[in-house]
């Protein structure tokens, strides 16, 4: 984490301390370069940003964090940040005894994803807490879906058929433990789910299959040019950048509660109710609107059963 310089000038440090309504506890013992740089924490933060950009520090760098002396610099740092189309980043609220408070953005090129605890830290699910709006919080990376008249191996055995269909297809890989109730998921191509996705990849099957028909009947592959094509393919292949991320990995993980309720103007005995509750993290992936689609799909198939 980098503490940048605050200040844009020497004037615009004394105003700040002139408009405090009360004097610091700490005195100021920095030097004017610790204290002061052109343009401000903004500048200073921006242009990390865009050093951090660059393709030869994203493979080498996963996080970078910067602390703000000033709530208004949030804003203004991280719409930096969506205009270089960075879709990963996590706001904080620093808060030192009493008077004092900084916060903190952090950002990362890569699709790991921090939890809500960490990207949202101290401004809870509906954001605004600490005086940051809620437009400049990330999208939330856990949702969770809560199922008060739903049987929990009702629910169990719904994800599992429902997720196996789309591993048939193809379109995800999926690994579920039964004994701690928590299955992965990864996506590859994005969304395959969905009603539109689905009848795309039914489309492009028969445009494949018709295709290869095509070909087994009109095209004759000459056995003196089957070499060449084999070298041609090793070639493409030593060329090749790094595999590339997936689109989506989530965790699912099924919980149950108990709670008792009884009738105490007919005297009936005790009623155990089950509640089922399923928890989606996204884990990885820099689409936030891919992992949306995604929950809701989930929570229509196991709403439906």
């Amino acid at each position: 984490m980098t503490n940048p310089p605050f200040y844009e000038s020497e004037g615009s440090m004394v105003e700040s301390s002139r408009l405090k309504s009360r004097p610091a506890n700490s005195s100021c013992t920095g030097s004017p370069v610790e204290m002061i740089t052109p343009g401000g924490e903004v500048a200073f933060v921006t242009k990390l940003i865009d050093e951090s950009g660059d393709p030869k520090s994203r493979s080498r760098i996963q996080w970078s964090s910067a602390m703000l002396g000033k709530l208004s610099s949030v804003g203004s740092v991280v719409d930096h940040l969506r205009s270089r189309s960075c879709t990963n980043h996590a706001v904080a609220e620093f808060v030192q005894g009493q008077k004092t408070r900084r916060w903190c953005v952090a950002w990362s090129w890569s699709g790991l994803r921090p939890s809500n605890s960490v990207a949202r830290g101290g401004f809870g699910s509906g954001g605004g807490v600490g005086g940051v709006e809620k437009k400049y919080l990330p999208p939330p990376t856990e949702v969770q879906v809560d199922l008060p008249s739903h049987d929990p191996v009702d629910v169990e055995t719904r994800i599992n058929t429902e997720i196996s269909r789309l591993r048939q297809d193809g379109g995800v890989m999926w690994k579920y433990n039964p004994a701690r109730k928590v299955g992965m998921l990864m996506s590859k191509e994005g969304d395959v789910w969905s009603r539109k996705a689905r009848r795309k990849k039914l489309h492009d099957r028969m445009d494949e299959n018709q295709d290869q028909e095509m070909k087994d009947v009109c095209t004759t592959t000459p056995a003196d040019g089957a070499s060449d094509v084999e070298d041609d393919s090793n070639d493409d292949d030593e060329d090749e950048d790094e595999t590339p991320e997936p689109a989506l990995v989530v965790r699912i993980c099924l919980s149950t509660t108990s709670s008792s309720s009884s009738s105490p103007e007919h005297h009936s005995p005790t009623k155990k109710i089950t509640s089922t509750n399923l928890h989606i993290r996204h884990l990885q992936g820099s689409d936030s609107v891919l992992f949306e689609s995604f929950c809701g799909w989930v929570k229509r198939k196991v709403q439906a059963s």
